[in-house]
């Protein structure tokens, strides 16, 4: 299996694969990181190391993976078990804000919105237009 296929497959089991201090990280559910997958992160860690680093840059990882963690919180803590939860940053990037959404007992992602089309307003009925 290619370096690129193990990266893809591992993100569709939500394994989070990040760099700290030039070191590689990784996290995943419980049953996910099996011996056999491990075996692999170690016999391609290079190959990981290098496809990371021109994924993005240690920070930006950081930060991505510091919003998931908050947004993680966020529903963990709330008591009225809503669906959606959303965490907006608007100081990572001059040109973008950065919109993190978690969607309760199914994913989290992040969009990049252009400044100038963000309206939260308008994301807010979308989600509700849903249900």
């Amino acid at each position: 299996m290619s370096v690129n296929s193990l990266i893809d497959q591992l993100s569709r089991q939500d394994v989070r694969l990040w760099t700290q201090d030039g070191q590689l990280q990784f996290d995943g559910p419980e049953g996910v990181l099996t011996d056999d997958v491990l075996a692999q992160l170690r016999q391609n860690k290079s190959e990981i190391l290098e496809h990371l680093a021109h994924d993005g840059s240690d920070k930006e990882i950081a930060l991505r993976e510091h919003r998931r963690q908050e947004l993680l919180q966020m529903m963990a803590d709330d008591d009225q078990d809503r669906k959606y939860h959303f965490l907006t940053d608007l100081e990572a990037d001059p040109d973008y804000v950065i919109l993190a959404v978690g969607v309760r007992g199914v994913a989290t992602f992040e969009m990049k919105i252009p400044r100038e089309k963000y309206d939260p307003i308008l994301l807010i009925e979308a989600f509700r237009q849903e249900h």
